[in-house]
């Protein structure tokens, strides 16, 4: 997977930054009009968590309450709000 960095911010596209990325990122990833977060929703049967940005990221040990340092998505960029969804019981 080749890797696209910003000459702003040196944001990194494949990253984990912390930061979020600048508005020459916003503006190369084409973000008008798209929401301010990424929908992360966890998949018990896999482990891991399929994104709105339509990605599927697994975290080595936890989960996103148990990592509370991730707050932004490594694919694109946007903040993580996670969906909780209720059981069909």
């Amino acid at each position: 997977m080749s890797e696209k960095s910003c000459e702003t911010c040196k944001h990194v596209a494949t990253s984990t930054m912390i930061e979020p990325p600048c508005n020459t990122c916003l503006n190369y990833y084409n973000w008008d009009g798209e929401p301010e977060t990424c929908e992360w929703t966890y998949e018990p049967y896999e482990g891991s968590y399929d994104t709105r940005c339509n990605q599927v990221f697994q975290f080595t040990d936890g989960d996103l309450d148990d990592n509370p340092e991730f707050k932004f998505c490594p694919f694109c960029g946007r903040e993580i709000k996670e969906v909780v969804e209720e059981d069909d019981e």
